[in-house]
């Protein structure tokens, strides 16, 4: 999905919603893949990624990438809730958010009862590209999350001037990466266990 939007010099609302489905066996290219684009705008969405079954996709099995340009700010709360994210090639899921010319980009999502396990590189990433990204990502405490048996950390946040949290609360994040470290944080982005 892709979605730009540019002009508006006010206020914009959008929901998001990508529930329900199953994508299986994607050669090239992410299982779910969503990008935006915003300029001069501000806006505001929820988004729901829940119950959703991806796995054998040739690259990451959920991504999201999303910029803000000059004269923009987004702000994105979500879940992602109840996802099958197994046997991708590249990450299980994956986040990336850039700005420049002043953009900001405000995310902050939940999750609960997802399995992400068994893909190619990291079991959950996201990228904060600079200075005016915002990233809180939180495994809801008791809500049967399980981030395992990826070929490399089951957590990773990379940053490059903004701000990333990861809230492990207790979840299920072990078996990564071959059994050594399950986290790595790059850039000064914090994941609290």
């Amino acid at each position: 999905m892709k979605q730009f939007i540019s002009g508006i010099g006010g206020t914009a609302s959008s929901r998001l919603s990508i529930t329900g489905n199953t994508v299986t066996g994607t050669i090239l290219g992410s299982g779910i893949y969503v990008s935006q684009v915003v300029f001069a705008a501000t806006l505001t969405q929820p988004v729901a990624i829940d119950a959703n079954t991806v796995t054998g996709a040739g690259s990451n099995g959920i991504a999201m990438n999303l910029f803000a340009g000059a004269g923009a700010a987004v702000t994105q709360t979500g879940t992602l809730n109840d996802n099958d994210v197994t046997g991708n090639d590249a990450n299980g899921v994956y986040f990336s958010a850039g700005v420049n010319g002043g953009g900001t980009i405000t995310q902050n999502f939940s999750l609960s009862g997802n399995n992400i396990s068994n893909n190619g590189a990291k079991g959950f990433g996201a990228r904060a590209g600079a200075a005016g990204v915002t990233q809180t990502f939180t495994l809801l405490p008791g809500s049967g999350n399980h981030i395992n048996a990826n070929t490399s950390v089951g957590v990773f946040l990379s940053n490059a001037g903004g701000v990333q949290t990861f809230n492990i609360n207790g979840n299920d994040v072990s078996g990564n990466n071959g059994g050594g470290a399950q986290t790595s944080a790059i850039g000064g982005g914090t994941i609290n266990p």
